[in-house]
């Protein structure tokens, strides 16, 4: 069966350079292999950030439809969260700058929760079922950089309050030595799918 997918990319190196980006578009290759006839939408978080958060869209955000304002309603629409609801499967290339993700992502992040769009009034979620694959890439010559544990623990964290709980992420460390990490990852990238439902 076709899957709509959303790759979300999140580096400020052009979609080639990136190895976030470049292994994100690699897994949508493998997934649309796996189902013929798949979609793909891209959101570039570096091409169109995501406004950061403030209390007046925080406010707004957790305001049920109804009962928001047409200010709130306004700025509600300046970040359009139903590509969440409309695709089964998001990839995201995830690049790693000082030992973090990108700020661009982070605000994504924020913005995940809406009432009405991804929750429900009572806080229970609407993205059940879908699935999440993340491609992270670290540490140019730094061989001792590695992701800390909490950094995917706020990712699975995140997407599991939206009811989210397939969630595998593939790292890429120390990109100066890409011959070896990149094809690595690939090989699991292409395993894994090969196994999804």
């Amino acid at each position: 069966m076709p899957k709509q997918i959303l790759q979300i990319n999140t580096s400020i190196r052009s979609a080639d350079e990136s190895y976030s980006s470049r292994n994100a578009a690699f897994a949508v290759g493998k997934i649309k292999e796996k189902f013929p006839g798949s979609t793909t939408t891209l959101w570039d978080l570096t091409a169109a950030p995501v406004p950061y958060l403030n209390a007046e869209w925080d406010t707004a955000a957790h305001t049920p439809e109804d009962l928001r304002n047409d200010k709130q309603k306004q700025l509600l629409e300046q970040v359009n969260m139903r590509p969440l609801l409309e695709n089964d499967i998001y990839v995201i290339g995830l690049a790693g700058y000082d030992y973090d993700m990108p700020a661009v992502f982070k605000s994504f992040l924020e913005h995940m929760v809406q009432f009405d769009v991804t929750i429900n009034p009572d806080w229970s979620p609407r993205l059940l079922n879908k699935e999440v694959i993340i491609i992270t890439a670290w540490g140019g010559s730094n061989d001792s950089l590695e992701p800390e544990i909490g950094y995917e623990y706020v990712l699975k964290k995140a997407f599991g309050a939206l009811g989210i709980h397939n969630v595998k992420i593939f790292n890429i460390y120390r990109t100066d030595d890409i011959t070896s990490t990149e094809d690595n990852v690939q090989e699991q990238i292409a395993k894994y799918v090969a196994e999804m439902n």
